[in-house]
């Protein structure tokens, strides 16, 4: 026997999506930024984790292969060295990383 499952009227007009996806997108830093959403991210006070997937970021930039993207990170350090004294430990322990 098959068993299916039957979401709950409020749920059925809108697109599935897995709980698991949803929470891969909110964890993961791999999604690339650019440099508006990298700026927006590091002034973001209000959600250290925004400037995390930011730091993220800038280290994916600076150990890439190619020496334009490794240059796109040069206007970030500053912002990287000033994550490295935030108060938030998470942005600390990133930064150092």
């Amino acid at each position: 026997m098959k068993k299916t499952l039957a979401l709950p009227d409020s749920r059925r007009d809108v697109p599935f999506r897995s709980d698991a996806y949803l929470f891969l997108q909110a964890t993961w830093f791999g999604k690339p930024l650019n440099d508006k959403q990298m700026a927006d991210a590091f002034n973001d006070s209000q959600h250290p984790r925004n400037a995390q997937h930011a730091l993220s970021q800038v280290a994916d930039r600076m150990e890439s292969n190619d020496p334009a993207v490794r240059t796109s990170a040069k206007p970030w350090y500053s912002q990287a060295i000033a994550a490295a004294s935030s108060s938030e430990s998470a942005l600390r322990s990133t930064a150092a990383w």
